[in-house]
């Protein structure tokens, strides 16, 4: 596997899983939208098809990605950096021109102009090699989850607001709930590897917060069990699968790259 180069999907030279566990460690929330199913609660979670909670995929790669950026951000770094979406969008030129030509962009014209985010997670010009399943809820069956009250306030008087009353209710997933976690990383160098390891031991340390509510306690978790496999083309022809990688061994080489590269060229 390449340390640095950026890898493209014509061909599949490398593979990695990484899976475990999310434990809640708070309340945590992801909003469901419809309460006509749940009319216990005026702000239900999302449920899948059995009624059962769980974590879109879309919604942790969303968490780990902005995690990441920031701190990409604050790195200022040439080699390491990440840009923003709503000023300088780094293939931003690229679709402009190819509105005003009609021509897509060559791969390599892409490629070049990618920051570091969106080298790993995508951009609307090139797929993302990180791929986040659908977090399910690890219990059989369904589990008990919370109705919490909510009272809005008068931010002149600093009281609870009682004319007229705000008083609201919503659901949470209990502490203590286990969700699945799986996540493909395809044809990462060693240092996107690297940045995606390092988002999600940001997630553990509870850097990272997942769902809604946040600034009310909610959404803090903790990654258990963390496995990382491999595999590749030969592999997977053969019937061999999945080989599992020394995770620790991999972080160290990982970060290792990762420190050669500040090194190289900060700003």
């Amino acid at each position: 596997m390449s340390s640095t180069a950026i890898s493209t999907f014509e061909r599949l030279k490398d593979r990695y899983r990484l899976s475990g566990q999310l434990l809640a460690l708070t309340g945590l929330r992801v909003g469901g939208g419809d309460r006509t199913q749940h009319a216990a609660t005026q702000s239900p979670i999302i449920r899948d098809a059995l009624g059962r909670p769980f974590i879109p995929g879309s919604s942790l790669k969303g968490v780990l990605r902005s995690g990441l950026e920031s701190l990409l951000r604050g790195l200022d770094h040439e080699k390491l950096h990440a840009c923003d979406p709503f000023e300088d969008r780094c293939t931003g030129p690229l679709e402009e021109t190819a509105k005003k030509t009609s021509r897509a962009p060559e791969l390599d014209e892409v490629v070049e102009k990618l920051c570091t985010a969106c080298a790993l997670f995508g951009s609307p010009l090139l797929a993302g090699r990180v791929f986040v399943r659908d977090l399910a809820l690890k219990e059989n069956g369904t589990v008990a989850t919370e109705i919490r009250d909510g009272v809005g306030i008068n931010r002149d008087l600093r009281v609870a607001q009682t004319r007229p009353a705000v008083k609201y209710d919503f659901e949470v997933v209990p502490v203590g709930s286990r969700f699945s976690l799986e996540m493909i990383v395809e044809n990462p160098n060693l240092a996107q590897l690297g940045l995606v390891l390092e988002a999600l031991a940001m997630l553990d340390r509870g850097e990272l917060l997942v769902g809604g509510l946040t600034s009310r306690g909610l959404g803090r978790g903790r990654v258990e069990g963390l496995k990382l496999e491999h595999t590749n083309a030969r592999r997977l022809f053969t019937g061999e699968g999945w080989q599992e990688q020394n995770l620790e061994e991999t972080r160290s080489k990982a970060q290792g790259v990762l420190r050669e590269l500040l090194a190289e060229g900060g700003n």
